[in-house]
Order: structure tokens, then sequence, then C-alpha cells
């Protein structure tokens, strides 16, 4: 399958640093393609990543390319953090609100993102991912794979922050034929209630339907044929 989208990183040693991780980035979104730029050389782009500052990552937002700018390193493992993911309606809906463990963080230095910015990830009040028009400020960037490890080690428990707005940039462009989240493979099943009223005990019919469309899952009601005579309007 031929690229269809170009995706720019700043400083282009940076790509040739994670050369690892950009392979296998480019073998989980097969229609997007990688190639170092610099600060005069943003022409063409469908996206820009930039490591180290948010400078040219700025000026390609502004001239109209979603890009992102991932400030520091990620260090070795230390304590873990919490992070709390925003709710806003653009991030992927698996992961907003959610609180994540991270333990590669370290204490990275504020994020400077001008007023009006939406918070995407915090940890105790610090902002560590802020979005501001097609523009992404992370406060740090995923490091090489190791020797044999395989992407989806960083996506996992006490390791994720680096990589998350990465892969939330390349599936804004690749939401074709790359991978996709499988279907509903479950159901919330609750026996033995009736439709007789909108409510059954603690059970409010209208609130959990609300509910379930907002987060994405299903519930059934189970009951018994005697039960069916008669529905709520």
């Amino acid at each position: 399958m031929s690229a269809e989208w170009t995706v720019g990183v700043h400083p282009p040693t940076e790509l040739a640093r994670r050369a690892e991780l950009f392979g296998a980035l480019a073998e989980a979104f097969p229609r997007i393609c990688f190639e170092g730029r610099g600060p005069g050389e943003l022409a063409d782009l469908d996206a820009l990543i930039e490591f180290g500052g948010a400078g040219v990552a700025t000026a390609a937002a502004d001239a109209g390319t979603p890009a992102l700018a991932l400030l520091e390193p990620e260090t070795a493992a230390g304590s873990p953090a919490a992070v709390v993911l925003g709710k806003a309606g653009d991030l992927d809906r698996r992961l907003r609100g959610n609180t994540l463990v991270d333990r590669h963080l370290g204490a990275p230095a504020p994020l400077p993102v001008p007023a009006g910015a939406v918070v995407l990830a915090q940890h105790e009040g610090h902002l560590l991912w802020a979005r501001r028009g097609l523009l992404d400020v992370a406060a740090i960037g995923p490091d090489e794979l190791g020797p044999g490890e395989p992407l989806r080690m960083r996506l996992r428990g006490e390791r994720c922050l680096a990589l998350l707005p990465l892969i939330e940039l390349l599936r804004t462009l690749d939401d074709g034929d790359g991978w996709q989240p499988p279907p509903p493979r479950a159901t919330f099943l609750l026996d033995d209630p009736n439709l007789h009223w909108p409510s059954y005990g603690f059970v409010k019919l209208r609130e959990l339907a609300d509910h379930g469309d907002r987060n994405g899952y299903h519930l059934a009601l189970a009951m018994v044929p005697l039960d069916a005579w008669f529905a709520h309007p």
C-alpha cells in the first residue's frame, strides 16, 4: 500500500535517532510516511512532529498544518504518577476522563500554551498535554524502541503518555484502512426487571440509556414473557 500522507519530523536528526520507533509506526499506519524536515521545509506536509521545542510546530499550525510539539524526552522509570486525561470531544472516546499511570514523567517543565488551550492531560494540576487549534503541545516525547521491543509496550500500564499524543495525531490522518478498534463484544444484562414503569428499584431506564450512549456500551433487560404484556409509554 502506497503512502497517502506525509508527516514531517523536526529536527531531521530526531527521525534518525528513532528509526525503530518510526519504522514501527509506519507499519501500524501503512498509509503514512515520515520524512525529516528542517525549518524551511514544511511545504506539502499533512502533519508535523517537533522534538525539543514548539517553534516550528507553532509555525506549521499557524500555516494550517496539524502539528505536535514534544518538549522533553521521557525519563527512566521512577515513581508512578496519575495522569488525568481530559474530556474534550475530539479526544478518543476510550480515553476521555480516564486516569492512567505513568512512571516515565520525571519533572517536565511547564507547557508554553496560550490562553484558551484545551487541556488533554494533567498531573496534579500540572499540564502535560494541551491543544490550541491545530497545535498540540505535550510535555514529553517517546524515546527510541529498545532491541526487540514492540510498539505496544509503549501503550501499556505505567508507560503511555510519551507516545499517546503522537498516536492521536496519526489517527486523525489515517482513519481508514489502518488498525481499527474491535466492535463491542460484551453487554451488561439486568435480570428480570420489567417495562411497566420507567424505573425498577434503583434502575432508572432513561438515565441508563443516556449513560450508555455517552460511554459506548450496551445494556439489555431480561424478563419472562409474562412481564411483556405491558410497557410504559
